[in-house]
């Protein structure tokens, strides 16, 4: 790869294995990151270095999200051993490809998408690049279009407009068409009908439901009722949490992602901050012991109190219908004046009638196509489907960037277009301006391999990659500080090229850097 200056701005000029050259935007479209630091492997993709993003080289088309949109490609030849590239100075400023117009579709057959998240926008849109040329209708509970939702534990301060995917005019163009403020309350797989709110009834020819998770409630008297608790699943939630946190002392339940990072962006406006949790160290059961007792001593480090291993045994409630403090079961009592809940979803699926839901956990399960029943798909956090990675385990992952991949896949395959999941996991958390990358999906791991600083997991040093391994293989691969590694690991996932334990271990016992031997694989 290399980045050149074109223009008013910059592209990317890739060559292939095969000594074939082609020249795209220089930036991923998700938040911006420079793609020339990112990772290509000499065939026709480049992946993001910040969140997995992956692109096409010779047709700027998404290959693995999170991404916003495509990548322009530009013309690109030799002569007399000189690279020319020709192209449309505003495709050059804009750095993404123009959606085309859909001046016209048809009302049948019709697409019913249920759920207006990551999973439901990325199906409408893939929908319209297969070519759909039927009516598309998003049926969203939320009363604004679909918006980059990782942004409300991490952002300072939100604005709806601000954080949209795609502006109306987007939507409006390629003809999909949103009822806003609406949700289902049955969809029956059996008769190919949906049942919304408003009394309209939906006879589908494909239907996709996406409708996410729901925050698991705490089994606590009183809880729902007071006025100061606050989950945190919308944008109206954030929000709400935002106008009221100003010098207030918050009581956050929940020491996993959401408890962590939104801990860590209201700090500056608060009195202060204290996170009670059932758990022994945080995010342990995804990151491990040694990060999740790092990312506590950095937050130690800006004066965030924890409580862990406790639960919350009672709350008492003024006449103003707030929580004053709670007890703990080891007889602490902590006073607050905001109480933020992050325990978890459970997938959102009572609704739907016809099919029999996971006993474990009440999500649906679906083949490698998304397809859950005749045609009927599934995406988001409620899917639960074969992982490529896992030799085709069953799981249901909660990441933004997978729930658009799995949207993606199931329209190619609600347009006809056989289409496998073979998507690797990626995710990230970020606080303090310090990130975690994460890639591949470890569900069980045995051993946790460092190559790392002597202070890699002090708040002074954080800098780390750690392989996540189960039976002498590395099933996942995290990083801090040291980019592009994770994208890196992804795509080795993804190319089948990942080394095993023992040769990991020994590349890191001779001195050797583990990103410099991740690279030479490519």
């Amino acid at each position: 790869m290399k980045e050149v200056s074109f223009g008013p701005g910059k592209i990317l000029l890739c060559r292939n294995k095969k000594g074939e050259l082609s020249a795209v935007g220089s930036k991923c479209t998700h938040y911006g990151a420079r793609l020339v630091t990112g990772t290509y492997g000499g065939g026709d993709h480049v992946r993001c270095p910040w969140h997995g993003a992956c692109f096409n080289t010779k047709t700027g088309d998404i290959e693995d999200y999170p991404a916003m949109a495509a990548l322009p490609v530009f013309q690109v030849r030799v002569s007399n051993d000189e690279i020319i590239v020709r192209a449309n100075v505003k495709d050059v400023q804009c750095g993404r490809q123009s959606t085309p117009l859909f001046t016209q579709v048809n009302d049948s057959p019709l697409f019913v998408i249920v759920g207006g998240g990551a999973a439901g926008s990325s199906c409408a849109e893939t929908l319209r690049k297969a070519n759909f040329t039927g009516r598309i209708v998003v049926v969203s509970k939320e009363n604004v279009l679909p918006y980059d939702r990782p942004k409300l534990t991490k952002a300072k301060s939100i604005k709806p407009e601000n954080i949209l995917l795609q502006p109306k005019q987007f939507w409006d163009d390629i003809k999909v068409e949103y009822l806003l403020g609406t949700h289902a309350t049955e969809v029956d797989a059996r008769s190919k009908i949906v049942t919304l709110n408003t009394g309209e009834v939906l006879h589908y020819s494909a239907c996709l439901i996406a409708t996410g998770g729901k925050p698991r409630k705490l089994p606590l008297p009183n809880l729902d009722e007071a006025k100061n608790v606050f989950y945190l699943r919308s944008i109206e939630d954030c929000m709400s949490i935002q106008d009221r946190v100003d010098q207030k002392r918050v009581l956050v339940i929940g020491s996993s992602f959401i408890g962590m990072e939104i801990s860590a962006t209201i700090l500056d406006k608060v009195s202060s901050v204290s996170i009670v949790s059932m758990d022994a160290v945080p995010m342990e059961r995804v990151l491990g012991p040694q990060i999740g007792e790092a990312l506590k001593k950095l937050q130690e480090s800006k004066g965030i109190q924890f409580y862990l291993k406790k639960n919350i045994q009672s709350t008492n409630i003024n006449d103003a219908g707030d929580i004053t403090d709670v007890l703990l079961d080891s007889g602490e009592s902590l006073s607050c004046d905001i109480v933020i809940i992050g325990v978890g979803v459970v997938p959102n699926t009572d609704f739907v009638k016809g099919l029999e839901l996971d006993p474990n956990d009440h999500s649906i399960v679906c083949d490698k196509y998304m397809k859950a029943f005749d045609s009927l798909y599934v995406a988001g956090d409620i899917a639960k489907f074969p992982l490529k990675l896992l030799d085709d385990e069953l799981v249901r992952i909660e990441h933004w960037g997978m729930a658009q991949t799995l949207g993606s896949t199931a329209a190619w395959n609600m347009a006809g277009i056989e289409k496998p999941l073979e998507s690797v996991p990626f995710f990230w958390t970020s606080m303090f301006g310090k990130s975690v990358r994460y890639a591949g999906h470890a569900r069980h791991f045995d051993q946790v391999i460092f190559d790392m600083p002597p202070d890699g997991l002090e708040p002074s040093g954080m800098k780390f990659i750690a392989c996540y391994c189960d039976k002498n293989r590395v099933l996942a691969v995290a990083s801090m500080g040291s980019d592009p590694a994770a994208s890196i690991a992804c795509e080795l996932m993804c190319t089948n090229k990942m080394p095993d334990v023992n040769t990991i271990q020994d590349t890191i016992k001779k001195g050797d850097s583990l990103i410099s031997f991740f690279s030479s694989l490519l």
